[in-house]
């Protein structure tokens, strides 16, 4: 029978891929950066309202998801603090669990509170599908050279994302390559 102890007491070397997995004897393991992508998701968004106003303002809603999620807790991080250096954006964080519902109730409450919101973000495509209905709902599902455009920003790069981007809906979703992973680490393993 199969057991990573075993396997590790046999001398066989052992690759984690994506799993914050401490102890035993590694020899490789390939991570997904997850606060650094919440940066690069800031950033993005940072770089349209730049193209939109000619400086970084406006008002940016972050649909963040649970917290008791290591890589949503640390997309939401990096997030927070590249927003933190800029004070002529409104940044607002919702929390919205990573579930599409809330994260459309939540981005439907702001158009109804009257927020005029320039850029909307989710940590992963799945709960941007509840971006995607709500910004329908409101008649704001425009393409990215319409002026009333509302900046979508996600993280993942799952397919629904890259039609999303192809057909010009959104503006940018930060891939994670699942697929890249066991390659790294089938090379690294080659290395070790």
């Amino acid at each position: 029978s199969f057991s990573l102890g075993n396997v590790i007491k046999n001398g066989i070397p052992v690759a984690i891929v994506d799993t914050p997995l401490t102890g035993g004897d590694i020899a490789v393991s390939v991570a997904f950066d997850n606060y650094d992508a919440g940066v690069l998701a800031a950033k993005a968004i940072i770089k349209a309202l730049e193209a939109r106003y000619g400086e970084p303002k406006g008002t940016v809603v972050n649909c963040y998801g649970a917290m008791s999620s290591f890589a949503w807790r640390l997309r939401k991080e990096g997030m927070d603090a590249t927003f933190a250096e800029y004070p002529n954006i409104n940044y607002v964080a919702l929390p919205c669990e990573g579930e599409i519902s809330k994260t459309q109730d939540a981005v439907l409450n702001q158009f109804a509170a009257g927020v005029e919101i320039d850029a909307l973000h989710t940590p992963s495509d799945n709960p941007g599908m509840g971006l995607v209905s709500a910004l329908k709902m409101q008649d704001k599902w425009t393409k990215r050279d319409d002026p009333n455009h509302v900046i979508v920003v996600t993280i993942d790069g799952e397919p629904i994302a890259n039609k999303f981007i192809e057909e010009g809906y959104y503006d940018y979703s930060i891939a994670q390559d699942g697929y890249s992973y066991s390659a790294i680490a089938i090379e690294m393993l080659e290395k070790y």
